[in-house]
């Protein structure tokens, strides 16, 4: 490479630099204004109970459900005699309780497009103070990158990432 190339590449580099810099709040108040007009992040559509005491788990006919033991560990309850990966559950967990991190939709949650007539999967959660609520998994959005799920119930729909999805798969494979 020349000098005069990597000069060039230099000053390139500087420019984006001062672009960047340029663009970046210094103030509260600028932070105030470049987000007033960015949609609030939505709630998770079943307010998922933390900490979950119990989780059940229903695709079709199949079942996963277990709860926490005394210890602070898990014990699975369903199918009996299984034993599955703490690390496992663990992770699932830890997707549920992220699930409301998507965006909302306003439309009718009772839309065929939201595949909820034919559930992929169907979660009930019970937190220590006794609160259950259920969730129900549609269809894949059209991209394939992500799920609809809703309150069972209600109607405000989100997109739940694939690792919350992708973690059922283990969990019930776990399962057989």
């Amino acid at each position: 490479m020349t000098w005069g190339r990597a000069a060039l590449c230099w000053l390139v580099a500087a420019a984006f630099g001062a672009i960047y810099v340029a663009g970046t709040p210094r103030h509260a108040s600028e932070l105030a204004m470049r987000d007033r007009d960015r949609p609030a992040a939505s709630a998770s559509p079943g307010d998922i109970p933390a900490p979950v005491q119990l989780v059940e788990l229903r695709r079709g006919e199949d079942v996963v459900a277990w709860e926490r033991r005394e210890d602070g560990g898990w014990r699975v309850t369903a199918p009996a005699g299984r034993a599955i990966p703490a690390g496992l559950l663990d992770a699932f967990n830890e997707q549920l309780l992220a699930v409301g991190i998507g965006e909302r939709f306003e439309g009718d949650a009772n839309d065929p497009a939201f595949g909820f007539q034919h559930p992929t999967l169907r979660i009930t959660v019970v937190g220590e103070d006794g609160r259950r609520v259920m969730l129900v998994v549609g269809d894949r959005t059209p991209t394939g990158t992500s799920a609809y799920a809703r309150r069972e119930g209600g109607d405000a729909v989100v997109l739940v990432g694939l690792n919350l999805l992708y973690y059922a798969d283990l969990l019930f494979d776990a399962a057989r």
